[in-house]
């Protein structure tokens, strides 16, 4: 005689019959196995009994093997009609419109997940010949069940409980012999074997945002399942920058793993390999991330030869915050050959989607299997070339460098630091900094891991055969006053009021001189800006035997205003000063005047003229016939027409002209003769630049050679003004003094008529 039990799962939790529910199941279950016997005897499509259940409200996610977008006015039946007339199918979900699509979308599963409770949604089980599992869902809000029926809470004594039911769903499912399971049991296609499960609870590691997570590669080998490279990582969620939003986020425990933690655009798979043949593997599935979109979690299983042998998915829904791990995902084998899982992202297009931020957790299988067989003879080898053994190091930071060689893959590699603070560790493989098949690697910055006095750095990695290690002593020592070196600025003086460092000033240096017990191995300048936006350079120099440097300060290192410039000098004791002083920079630009708002003209005949012409000022005296002619002086820049302070004068270029018809070896200039003379020159006084006086003397005769001859010249100025300023009104025009310069373009100067120059110069 065969003994029915059933479990009573509500609100998630399971409990035990009762001896009054034990009756009225088992009475109804003779019926329906009575039922049954008939019915197995009749082809079931003679009957008629293809048919479908209607599930309001419910979704049923997973086990998909196509979906189609239908068309607006299409009703659940559509759907279901759908899956009737696919052989392979035996679920549907029909999905509202307005939730995946602007029409209603039907999703066909070769399975039949647990029922969801979800607006969204309309879903079914088909029942027909090929398909259908009889099974008895009893609310236990069901007339059938007396009122006063009591469920006792302990449920010690049960030895199945489905968990992956909803908390609202409410089941009474039978536990039957194997040779009935696929009658009764609507959820496997056999009979359960005990359920083996990795939650990683036995992997220690940190939070998200941490840093150092430990990976997952073969601490399972011993029930046979090994993660091929790139490893996982294991994250702790109740750890981290923020625990409190991945509260409640893993399926069991605080622990999960994710493939592609802190990398960008990752779509590298989550691989499982098992030495034995698995009739069922399953994996609770999240996102750790937010989800902008749906996305398909798929998993694919493939037998030894690497076929594949199965596929399914689940659905993670468009989520503000982190989709918590409560998602299954299963795949089912008659033939107990599922060696390898493989589990990714894809969207609802069927395209590959970034692994970033898939979050496995407890992976089921039902048989464990032998360890994985090592091809590799010797342990890894490891030597550490840099630091060398016995270094002492002034600051708690420094690099490593080492080789690694090993024939098969490295499933652990990792820094060791033991000191008087205890010991701390760094994981060189979940980064990639060190590559699984060895060879050079360069671990850079190492922070804080050193302690005052003697450390054991150990480098430690293990393939498939074992553990190999190098390992060297580092003495961390902090540096003090004797042993920093002393760095002074002697210009610009950090004492002294700051100086401004001029674009057109090639005079100003940065130097000084350092001090030091061991010898300098490095000179540093990092020059800041102080406006608020910021900015910095940095460049290298270099000391002479006696500390001594020198450095120009110009618009290469210096930024536009004010700047704080430091200089640090390292020594071969790893110990480091410092010196600041401050400059601020004026980018100055040289622009062309004519100077004609600041001329003051002395007119000797109303027939003198002065025009501006494209930066030259063209000055003509008439001699006016007296008995010496008429001379004077023309004044640009004096005090009643100054130069703007913040205004410059770099350069004077001045051009004399003498008429074609006298020879240039006439006596010209300044000839004191009795008949008066005939000459032009030009003079430039003050205190400097910036308060300049330019004096251009003539001198016109009436008589002899130069009777009735014109003086005429042309005079340019070159001056600089802050670029700040270049929109501020000198009032004349201003030129690019290159465009206008007559060494360069003769056709620049407008030559009077009757005249050749004589004499250019520039000042």
């Amino acid at each position: 005689m065969v003994t029915i039990r059933y479990l009573v799962i509500q609100n998630g939790k399971e409990k035990r019959e009762s001896s009054r529910i034990r009756r009225l199941l088992n009475q109804k279950l003779i019926v329906l196995i009575g039922i049954l016997v008939f019915l197995l005897a009749i082809p079931w499509g003679v009957l008629g009994l293809d048919t479908y259940t209607i599930e309001d409200n419910t979704d049923r996610l997973g086990m998909d093997m196509s979906h189609y977008v239908m068309n607006p006015d299409d009703t659940c039946d559509v759907c279901a009609k759908s899956c009737m007339e696919n052989p392979d199918c035996v679920a549907y979900t029909y999905v509202k419109a307005g939730v995946q699509d602007e029409k209603p979308v039907c999703w066909l599963k070769n399975g039949i997940p647990d029922p969801i409770i979800d607006s969204c949604c309309i879903s079914g089980i088909r029942t027909s010949s090929g398909s259908s599992k009889l099974v008895e869902i009893i609310s236990l809000d069901n007339p059938i069940l007396p009122s006063d029926t009591i469920l006792p809470e302990d449920s010690s004594t049960i030895d199945r409980v489905d968990k992956s039911i909803s908390t609202d769903t409410k089941k009474i499912v039978p536990e039957v012999p194997p040779n009935l399971w696929n009658v009764v049991y609507p959820f496997m296609t056999q009979a359960p074997s005990d359920k083996n499960v990795l939650d990683f609870e036995d992997i220690s590691s940190s939070g998200p945002g941490e840093g150092n997570q430990q990976i997952v590669s073969n601490q399972y080998a011993n029930k046979g399942i090994t993660f091929p490279y790139p490893y996982p990582v294991v994250l702790d969620y109740s750890k981290g920058n923020n625990p409190s939003k991945y509260q409640g986020f893993t399926h069991s425990g605080t622990r999960a793993i994710e493939q592609c933690y802190g990398k960008e655009f990752c779509k590298i798979p989550i691989v499982l390999n098992f030495t034995a043949g698995q009739t069922r593997v399953k994996a609770w599935v999240g996102y750790s991330g937010n989800l902008k979109s749906m996305k398909n979690v798929i998993m694919n299983a493939y037998d030894s030869s690497g076929k594949q042998i199965g596929q399914q998915n689940a659905v993670l829904q468009l989520n503000a915050i982190p989709t918590p791990i409560t998602i299954p995902i299963e795949i089912l084998s008659d033939n107990a050959d599922i060696s390898s899982i493989i589990l990714y992202l894809a969207d609802v297009d069927g395209g590959i989607w970034t692994t970033n931020n898939l979050a496995v957790d407890d992976i089921e299988f039902n048989s464990t299997g032998p360890k994985p067989a090592c091809e590799d003879t010797q342990v890894p080898s490891v030597i550490i070339t840099q630091p060398n053994a016995g270094i002492v190091v002034r600051s708690n930071k420094f690099d490593i460098q080492g080789i690694i060689s090993t024939k098969t893959p490295l499933i652990s590699a990792q820094l060791i630091i033991t000191g008087s603070d205890g010991t701390k560790s760094l994981n060189l493989l979940s980064d990639a900094t060190v590559s699984p098949n060895g060879g050079e690697f360069t671990v850079y910055g190492i922070t804080d891991m050193l302690s005052l006095g003697s450390n054991t750095v150990k480098i430690i990695t293990q393939n498939c055969l074992g553990e190999g290690m190098d390992v060297i002593t580092v003495t961390y020592s902090e540096c003090n006053n004797l042993t920093i070196p002393f760095v002074n600025i002697i210009h610009p003086d950090p004492l002294e009021p700051e100086i401004t460092v001029r674009s057109d000033d090639n005079n100003k240096v940065l130097n000084g001189t350092i001090s030091s017990q061991s010898s300098i191995v490095g000179v540093q300048v990092k020059v800041i800006s102080r406006l608020p936006a910021g900015g910095m350079k940095s460049f290298s120099i270099s000391a002479d035997k006696n500390g001594f440097f020198s450095t120009p300060l110009n618009s290469d290192n210096l930024f536009k205003g004010p700047n704080s410039i430091h200089v640090s000098a390292k020594n071969s004791d790893g110990c480091s000063g410092e010196a600041i002083t401050n400059v601020t920079f004026e980018k100055r630009l040289l622009k062309r005047i004519a100077g004609d708002t600041f001329l003051q003209f002395t007119q000797g005949d109303p027939k003198d003229t002065h025009v501006p012409d494209n930066g030259w000022e063209y000055v003509s005296h008439d001699p006016g016939c007296g008995l010496h002619g008429n001379d004077g002086i023309d004044t640009f820049f004096s005090s009643k027409k100054p130069l703007p302070f913040w205004c410059d004068l770099e350069k004077v270029q001045f051009i004399a002209f003498q008429p074609n018809d006298i020879s240039d070896n006439a006596i010209i200039g300044f000839d004191f003769t009795e008949t008066g003379r005939y000459g032009v020159d030009y003079r430039v006084r003050g205190i400097s630049k910036a308060q300049s006086l330019v004096e251009v003397e003539w001198h016109n005769t009436c008589w002899y050679l130069y009777k009735d001859k014109d003086l005429n010249y042309a005079i340019s100025f070159i001056v600089s003004i802050p670029e700040m300023m270049t929109g501020y009104d000198l009032g004349e025009p201003l030129y690019d003094p290159s465009v206008t310069n007559p060494d360069l373009d003769p056709e620049v100067i407008k030559m009077p008529s009757g005249y050749h120059i004589i004499r250019k110069t520039s000042s």
